[in-house]
């Protein structure tokens, strides 16, 4: 009877934070969570980053780029250790594909280089949001705000 009432119909999904989810993307597929971390780009073309604090978004988009860069001729390169890098910084993500996710998007671009709590639920077929054939989102959003300091925010939390 008390579990009913925790996990019922009015009750709030947990905070979690985005280098736990990572940490255990097993444990949270397909639930619902308060997931807080550091929003780095949220556009409606490339989608949402969610990372676990800003050393990671930098990190993550260092990564990309220079994956990016070797990709271009991979010949010259071997992009498996660039991969493996992008893969160590990769956020948790969210791609719009229809109303919903672009209002979300719209919300959100407000608090881009800032510490927020992303409400939704995590995908159940995994927590990165790689875009692909089988999926192109680790949170499916259904709200957002800012991560105040009073609530654990790293103490960074302003857009710096």
């Amino acid at each position: 009877m008390i579990l009913l009432l925790a996990t019922g119909c009015g009750a709030t999904a947990p905070q979690v934070k985005v280098a736990d989810i990572l940490a255990q993307c097993d444990a949270y597929k397909g639930k619902p969570v308060q997931a807080m971390g550091y929003l780095g780009q949220c556009t409606v073309i490339e989608g949402c980053s969610l990372a676990a604090h800003k050393a990671g978004w930098i990190a993550f988009g260092r990564a990309w780029t220079t994956y990016q860069e070797l990709s271009q001729r991979p010949e010259l390169h071997d992009t498996a250790k660039a991969s493996e890098r992008v893969m160590k910084f990769m956020p948790l993500g969210f791609k719009p594909q229809d109303e919903a996710g672009y209002a979300f998007v719209h919300k959100a671009e407000s608090l881009q280089n800032s510490y927020v709590v992303m409400t939704g639920t995590i995908s159940k077929d995994g927590c990165t949001g790689v875009a692909d054939a089988e999926h192109s989102y680790g949170i499916q959003p259904t709200d957002i705000r800012a991560w105040t300091e009073s609530e654990g925010a790293p103490a960074t939390s302003s857009r710096r």
